[in-house]
């Protein structure tokens, strides 16, 4: 069995965060990095069938890869492996298990016996493969995002998810980190998609035409797992996230302006956090179109902070 990749759950994270800050410990290697192309916000127009219309179909967190980032800033190189048969990806885990090497599977949940939408919705999930029992058909897994447990995965639910092997291999060292051009980076990134303007128009269809009953169908029993809930669960964690970034980048280079702006963006990410509350509380709020409105004028005060943050930031690097 794989020593050295030990679950462990940042509430903060998400499934594949969980498992690539596992890996990098496993690997001696750092991971704040990967959120260096996190902060993003896209609402898309409403268009064709009344699926596509939902909200919650519409509105993303924004472009975002942390396996690219993962390479780019910590020299941990991955490889997923996509075309291949079921039977191709179990003897890809069997060689990589042989050279003592970790694999992460990318499958959906829904065969995932321990996870709460096991048997109910089918979800992307990452696991980490640190043992396999070929005699009894299980695959040993750690799962940071769920437990701490080594977790048996049958073979049968390993082909049934469809899973895909992903590799590793490393550079000699981590690169060099140029802080200005990372923050630069995200500052221009930001500004150029156009999402504080997204955000404001986001909020305006909110405000006007929001169908909750409609958002929430078919995840009655599991809202927040709704379209609408897990894209704002997804806004809020990238800015904590990426507020976590800049003081980590300010403490590494002695910035003690950017440390100081990493408050304000851990405050943007909390009142993110916060207003989401407020639409889901209103799903079954007899004062429904108000806390509707409340959390409208929530989100462009949020849009007028974050584009306040990002010119402080760009003053700071030039």
């Amino acid at each position: 069995m794989l020593q050295g990749f030990e679950p462990h759950h940042d509430e903060l994270y998400n499934c594949l965060e969980d498992v690539v800050a596992c890996i990098a410990k496993g690997f001696e290697r750092e991971h704040m990095l990967i959120y260096a192309d996190a902060w993003n916000f896209a609402f898309f127009p409403s268009a064709g069938s009344s699926r596509k219309r939902i909200i919650g179909n519409r509105v993303e967190a924004g472009e975002y890869n942390a396996w690219v980032s993962l390479e780019k800033y910590h020299g941990i190189k991955s490889k997923c492996h996509f075309s291949h048969t079921m039977d191709q990806q179990i003897e890809i885990l069997k060689k990589e298990l042989a050279d003592g090497k970790p694999t992460v599977l990318w499958l959906d949940g829904f065969y995932v016996p321990w996870t709460n939408v096991y048997g109910k919705l089918h979800m992307k999930h990452f696991l980490i493969v640190v043992d396999m029992d070929e005699d009894r058909e299980i695959i040993h897994v750690v799962d940071p995002y769920w437990n701490q447990n080594i977790n048996p995965l049958p073979v049968k639910n390993f082909k049934l998810s469809m899973a895909k092997c992903i590799t590793f291999s490393l550079t000699e060292k981590e690169p060099e980190l140029d802080w200005r051009e990372i923050i630069k980076n995200a500052v221009s990134k930001v500004q150029a998609s156009g999402a504080f303007d997204a955000m404001r128009i986001f909020a305006d269809e909110v405000e006007h035409t929001i169908d909750l009953k409609a958002e929430i169908e078919g995840f009655e029993e599991l809202k927040y797992n709704s379209p609408i809930f897990m894209q704002l669960a997804e806004v809020f964690f990238r800015r904590l996230n990426f507020a976590r970034l800049m003081e980590y980048l300010g403490e590494r280079n002695n910035v003690l302006r950017l440390v100081e702006l990493s408050h304000n963006m851990k405050k943007v990410g909390e009142g993110w956090k916060k207003t989401r509350e407020v639409l889901v509380k209103s799903i079954e709020s007899k004062e429904q179109k108000k806390k509707i409105l409340l959390f409208a004028n929530e989100v462009r005060t949020l849009a007028m902070e974050e584009k306040e943050l990002a010119h402080e930031l760009s003053l700071i690097v030039g």
